[in-house]
């Protein structure tokens, strides 16, 4: 199962992944994976508990709700502009439920993900040498070069 949207939506497009390609784009993706967990291995070192898992489910519902809130205000002439095409609130209530239904799920397992690997760094209390290369062999195996 497929759980990236953008780069498979964007090779469908006219002119394919073009735009994702681009060096500023990449390194912005490898970089937030790269930072996310230097946060949860090396830096941040604030304990991410399953029992706070609620907290990520209200970022994300409070993040939809701003991107349907700038939804008129990103271009000047007030045309509705969604920073996702799974944003558009056009496609019907069902398929914006499943949406973002699906959004919340990806989310509240990326939480999971994040504490099992935090769990994971206590346990074997490698320090930060050991965390750096774990964090650097699981950031090779999700960052992204090309199609």
């Amino acid at each position: 199962m497929n759980i990236q949207a953008l780069w498979p939506q964007a090779i469908k497009g006219v002119n394919g992944s073009i735009g994702l390609r681009r060096p500023v784009a990449l390194i912005q993706h490898n970089l937030n994976i790269f930072a996310s967990l230097m946060d949860i291995g090396v830096l941040g070192r604030i304990p991410i508990r399953i029992s706070e898992i609620s907290f990520p489910a209200l970022w994300g519902v409070l993040y939809i709700g701003f991107t349907w809130f700038i939804t008129h205000r990103l271009v000047p002439s007030g045309e509705p502009q969604f920073v996702y095409f799974f944003m558009d609130t056009t496609l019907g209530s069902r398929v914006n439920c499943l949406i973002l239904t699906s959004l919340i799920v990806v989310l509240m397992t990326f939480f999971v993900l994040f504490s099992i690997i935090d769990d994971f760094l206590l346990h074997l209390g490698g320090g930060v040498i050991f965390n750096t290369t774990a964090v650097i062999l699981l950031s090779s195996s999700c960052c992204r070069f090309r199609d």
